[in-house]
């Protein structure tokens, strides 16, 4: 157990969210330490359960929304993280690695797009769940997303149109050499920024101890 976790847990700001979003806010503050690695499940005000784990990154998401007072949190009834950000919506899946590039696109601006000026059109090929595509709505007249993997694309589909794109304008092809064929996409379980078209790129790294699962998906070329 990391003590240094577990120390978080009694403090009035994180109680004060806790209560806001949790049935019991004691026991969530406490389990929202993540101060082991064991999967938990806690109940919204609603009754509905949510699960968590520090395994599935979760801790990163708690940590960070545990640090700041300016953006505000709530649940989907599919069990989504709803966090209004900036004048956006934008729709997190726990034990995934959505927060992650949510902080890579919006907390670190790594892409630099609070640099650019107003642009025209923006494609995002493999456009994950669409949070690059949602941030660089605010700078573009039109974006167009291009996703393969379906359970992403349904993300995409619902972060883009609820920030103001357009639902026609998100597409669900893998990006190859050629149009119209089927390919096999390969899922990583854990990391879903990490889906591929080459299975070896799973099998390395942090994802080798995890399971692999295979979708079928369509092509189309940039030609």
């Amino acid at each position: 157990m990391q003590w240094t976790r577990l120390l978080r847990w009694g403090s009035p700001h994180r109680f004060r969210i806790c209560r806001e979003l949790f049935q019991n806010p004691w026991h969530t503050s406490r389990k929202l330490t993540f101060a082991t690695k064991t999967p938990f499940s806690l109940t919204l005000l609603n009754g509905q359960q949510i699960s968590f784990s520090r395994m599935g990154r979760d801790h990163l998401f708690w940590d960070w929304y545990f640090s700041q007072s300016g953006c505000r949190v709530s649940f989907t009834p599919e069990g989504e993280i709803q966090l209004d950000y900036e004048n956006q919506q934008l729709l997190l899946r726990p034990q995934t690695s959505d927060f992650y590039i949510f902080n890579e696109i919006y907390l670190n601006d790594e892409y630099g797009l609070n640099a650019l000026p107003r642009l025209d059109t923006v494609i995002d090929l493999g456009g994950n769940i669409g949070l690059f595509s949602c941030a660089i709505l605010r700078k573009a007249k039109r974006v167009i997303a291009v996703e393969p993997v379906t359970l992403n694309f349904i993300q995409l589909r619902k972060n883009i149109t609820r920030n103001g794109g357009q639902g026609s304008d998100v597409l669900q092809y893998a990006i190859t050499g050629r149009s119209n064929e089927e390919v096999p996409i390969y899922l990583s379980d854990r990391n879903t920024g990490m889906d591929s078209l080459f299975p070896g790129w799973l099998k390395n790294g942090a994802n080798r101890q995890h399971s692999i699962r295979v979708e079928s998906v369509k092509t189309i070329t940039l030609t």
